[in-house]
């Protein structure tokens, strides 16, 4: 399938298409078979759209104990997210350093 995307002029997201392709509001899917753009399939269930417009906290509660399919692939996202973050985040020396580059304008 990938070398047909590229054969067709859609390498990614970039040139605007790829495995997936926005067009106005929607989202449409590569179809290997086809060879065409068709309509991105089904919407997340209603109860998960409430549970994002949640508080943080509560939100992420709320997912890592879903039962339901959408809702464990959400958390699990988010869980590999934090565990990357939490393994490979370097501590700063002080609190407010952030960046060891001048601001512009800053002086010596």
């Amino acid at each position: 399938m990938l070398k047909t995307l590229l054969e067709k002029g859609y390498p990614g997201q970039k040139a605007k298409a790829g495995f997936y392709k926005k067009v106005g509001r929607d989202v449409l899917r590569f179809e290997p078979e086809s060879e065409e753009y068709v309509p991105g399939g089904q919407k997340a269930d209603e109860v998960y759209g409430r549970m994002l417009k949640k508080p943080a906290a509560e939100r992420l509660k709320l997912l890592r104990n879903s039962s339901g399919a959408q809702g464990q692939f959400l958390w699990s996202i988010l869980r590999n997210g934090f565990h990357y973050a939490a393994v490979h985040r370097r501590p700063s020396p002080t609190p407010r350093a952030t960046s060891t580059r001048r601001c512009a304008g800053a002086s010596a």
